[in-house]
């Protein structure tokens, strides 16, 4: 299935299909690992910048409510990884529809809470001023 949902050009048709392996998980149809899993390989790839938040916003809620804690931490720190690795390609996006909110949500490993933390000092971050709303979430997460 992984790559199968990035090959669908059509963005509504897309989101119907994303909406509905997010119902199978929330009736526990569809491991919320294997969710995490296809979110973490996919979100990279994914063009549409109305999309990209929601999937990372059903990505913090399966880490927070739906994974198993003791498997919480390697799903995180994959979710952290490929952020970090994805910031280029979402670049488009990323101060847009609240993704960096998201991003800020989802780190947990001491690495990423050092580099939410150096946020609040900084003028700017990958180009961008950082302001109030940013340090705000940063001190929400």
């Amino acid at each position: 299935m992984a790559g199968e949902l990035g090959r669908v050009q059509d963005g509504f048709l897309r989101t119907m299909l994303w909406g509905a392996l997010w119902d199978q998980v929330r009736d526990a149809q569809l491991n919320p690992e294997r969710f995490a899993e296809l979110a973490l390989a996919e979100i990279p790839r994914e063009k549409d910048e109305q999309i990209v938040p929601v999937l990372l916003g059903r990505l913090e809620r399966s880490i927070r409510a739906y994974i198993p804690a003791a498997k919480v931490p390697a799903v995180a720190a994959s979710a952290e990884r490929m952020l970090g690795m994805a910031r280029a390609s979402l670049e488009a996006v990323w101060h847009s529809q609240g993704i960096s909110r998201c991003v800020h949500r989802l780190a947990s490993s001491s690495d990423g809470v050092a580099k939410l933390e150096s946020l609040l000092s900084a003028d700017s971050a990958a180009g961008e001023p950082v302001r109030d709303p940013t340090r705000w979430s940063v001190v929400i997460a």
